[in-house]
């Protein structure tokens, strides 16, 4: 299952599709207010994304680097770009890389810091950027997750969820294929 929003529309016909809580959290910000940042260095949403969720991770800095890597090419070719939100007393409150592809914006890497997940930040990360690209012909694609409140949070912004083929290419022998398929029945 994917999460997706079409961008078609202005940002005021997005907006009225979040919810309530996503509301809340962009009206507590626009108080405290809030400076966003595009095209920062990606060492910003790396560091951002694994001081975060690096634990999750085997390997977590070899995937640091490759994705940082990755992510370099893609901003130098015009397909990604980063988003930071900082708070008015300049301390960086979360951080994202979504990458560009067709007609789609992929919601790739983003987290929080600790003082921006009290204030629910990665909500104005998002918004910022469908706000920007409102008007526009892309689909915002957050991608699917199987985690439910990550699903939950997705869905805060209006997203349609969207169902996607999955291919599965069984390589076993034909024997091994057979008694597969027979036990499976």
């Amino acid at each position: 299952t994917s999460f997706n929003i079409d961008l078609q529309h202005d940002y005021i016909f997005l907006y009225d599709k979040y919810n309530a809580d996503a509301k809340k959290n962009l009206a507590k910000s626009a108080i405290l207010g809030y400076t966003s940042v595009k095209n920062e260095p990606i060492e910003i949403a790396a560091n951002c994304f694994f001081d975060a969720y690096g634990k999750h991770y085997a390997n977590a800095i070899e995937l640091k680097n490759k994705i940082s890597v990755c992510s370099i090419e893609a901003i130098k070719n015009g397909k990604g770009f980063t988003r930071s939100i900082y708070g008015k007393d300049g301390k960086l409150w979360c951080a994202g890389f979504f990458f560009m592809a067709k007609n789609r914006i992929h919601y790739a890497m983003a987290a929080p810091t600790e003082e921006g997940k009290t204030i629910g930040a990665t909500h104005i990360l998002i918004d910022e950027v469908l706000k920007e690209y409102a008007n526009t012909p892309y689909i915002f694609d957050f991608e699917g997750s199987d985690i439910k409140t990550v699903a939950y949070f997705y869905s805060k912004f209006g997203s349609e969820k969207k169902h996607y083929l999955e291919i599965i290419n069984n390589r076993l022998p034909w024997w091994c294929r057979r008694f597969i398929e027979k036990k499976g029945n």
